[in-house]
């Protein structure tokens, strides 16, 4: 699985030679550059800093909220082939699945599937299906409608917080099923499908 991951990421890095803004997102172009510079910055941040915050315009948090979703998965492949190493099954499928969704956000499809592929977990621990929520994921992405309403489903069955807005995402890709993923994953799909997202 190691050898697999690198070699993806080394793909990822190889495709995105060029990073431009998505064509649906309000970024201009500058907003989404991305320097070697801002690359060698970003891997001396932990990744909590790196993942979830934007203290720099160049972590991935930021650039995802800025709509540039290429850009945002050039960083990411260049933190976890260049970066501190992730401690953790969680933290390190919880990266891969992030790096994922800026591929299938920014349209790379079948690099997307391939990388959420790899964030399956060995453990689920505190009652979290994670492994429904990927599969299902995955599912939309390789044109596999039948799973992704059987993962979706088995999410919907279960308690939890986190369980509960993962159904609602993949009921929102079923629900938008012949939309791109960056449409398909928006809560808007989700609202239309008709499922109750659990109350904040």
């Amino acid at each position: 699985m190691r050898h697999f991951v690198a070699l993806a990421l080394l793909f990822v890095l190889a495709g995105c030679a060029a990073m431009t803004a998505s064509p649906s997102a309000p970024s201009s172009a500058g907003q989404c550059r991305l320097t070697n510079e801002d690359l060698i910055a970003n891997r001396s941040l932990s990744w909590p800093e790196f993942d979830q915050r934007q203290n720099s315009r160049t972590t991935w948090s930021a650039l995802g909220s800025a709509g540039c979703h290429e850009a945002a998965a050039v960083a990411y492949a260049d933190y976890l082939a260049f970066g501190p190493s992730i401690s953790g099954e969680r933290y390190q499928t919880t990266a891969r699945f992030h790096l994922g969704r800026s591929l299938a956000y920014a349209g790379r499809t079948e690099e997307a599937a391939r990388m959420i592929a790899t964030a399956r977990r060995e453990t689920e621990v505190g009652g979290l299906h994670w492994n429904d929520y990927v599969q299902g994921t995955v599912a939309f992405l390789t044109r596999d409608r039948e799973t992704l309403v059987a993962r979706q489903a088995s999410l919907a069955a279960q308690s939890g917080f986190a369980n509960r807005i993962n159904a609602g995402v993949l009921a929102g890709l079923l629900h938008c099923w012949n939309r791109p993923y960056l449409e398909a994953a928006a809560p808007a799909c989700t609202t239309a499908s008709g499922y109750q997202m659990p109350a904040e």
